[in-house]
């Protein structure tokens, strides 16, 4: 579909979106990944907004992209922005951002409670969107985007890195071609301590609290659920969900009144298989990884690297924490 607005098609779109994506997590496979032959020339001009997490992607390099334009409510963000894209199109925020008539699409890479209101923003100014995860927080706001998505004719995609892990695209394809058996019972795990806490240098700055601070869990399942949905394409129908909390301040006082810090879901798929879902913020782990039990063939098995905790040379230099690239340490169970 296109939009006439903007000439640029849903297939144009996905195809430049899914090149950055994919070259954005080349360091997670064993080894190098050959260049893919260009299916066409033309080259998407999308806007960056985010200048934190929004200057982790190589849109930049990719051959279908060229950055028109970045925007962040912080000159210095923006200026870091402007370095990592050689970008001389700065705008003060995304609602400016969005007027550009040479931007076709938009990488919304903003906090997550401003996810949905930003991406309906782009879809209302005629713009394709990318935006990170979650998509939103609320059923209320899925509806929105999923009704004006379907008004407008545009495209979302949502940028879920667990989708594109290699042992997840291996797995993908094997599922498609049903070497997995009829029933797949998964355990997907995202782990990350002390993420939200009040000692948690994410959870501030300058000196104010961040979106993550007491942010629930399962308000961000999809590193998780990714593994499942992300290799079945399933639905999931149903749940049952346990949550434990500590003593954390950040879990007495939290704009999501949530005294939860670690998460078990058991979820119902609309293909009749199951999974285990966790995501917890207090634990002696780190990573996202998915032991599965298919009922026949084998599963790769996705690990994580512990997080590093200090900044990188590379890092923009607001950033407390960086990670190394994901390993699968156990290709096969």
């Amino acid at each position: 579909m296109s939009d006439a607005r903007t000439n640029l098609s849903r297939r144009d779109f996905l195809g430049a979106m899914t090149s950055a994506a994919l070259l954005g997590m080349a360091s997670a496979g064993p080894t190098s990944l050959a260049a893919a032959p260009l299916a066409s020339d033309r080259r998407v001009r999308i806007g960056v907004v985010g200048g934190n997490f929004g200057t982790q992607w190589q849109w930049h390099l990719d051959p279908n992209c060229i950055v028109e334009a970045v925007s962040d409510l912080r000159p210095d963000r923006r200026q870091y922005l402007q370095q990592v894209y050689k970008c001389e199109k700065p705008y003060e925020s995304l609602e400016k951002l969005v007027l550009d008539p040479k931007v076709e699409a938009v990488a919304v890479f903003t906090g997550a409670p401003d996810h949905a209101r930003h991406v309906l923003e782009c879809f209302k100014q005629g713009k394709h969107v990318i935006s990170a995860v979650p998509a939103c927080l609320t059923l209320e706001d899925a509806r929105k985007m999923k009704e004006a998505k379907e008004r407008t004719g545009l495209t979302y995609m949502m940028a879920e890195t667990s989708y594109y892990r290699w042992p997840t695209i291996l797995a993908r394809q094997l599922w498609k071609e049903k070497r997995f058996g009829r029933f797949l019972y998964s355990e997907v795990e995202y782990y990350h301590n002390m993420i939200g806490a009040e000692r948690d240098g994410l959870s501030f700055d300058q000196g104010k609290r961040t979106w993550r601070y007491g942010y629930p869990p399962m308000l961000y399942p999809t590193h998780s659920t990714g593994f499942h949905v992300g290799v079945t394409g399933e639905r999931l129908t149903g749940v049952s969900c346990l949550a434990w909390g500590d003593d954390d301040p950040a879990l007495k006082d939290n704009d999501y009144q949530s005294p939860w810090c670690n998460q078990s879901a058991l979820f119902k798929t609309s293909g009749a298989n199951i999974c285990r879902c966790n995501v917890f913020w207090r634990v002696h782990s780190d990573g996202e990884r998915a032991p599965s039990c298919p009922s026949r063939c084998a599963w790769p098995r996705v690990t994580g690297t512990p997080t590093v905790s200090s900044r990188t040379s590379s890092s923009p230099p607001w950033s407390r924490t960086a990670r190394r690239p994901w390993t699968c340490t156990r290709p096969w169970r």
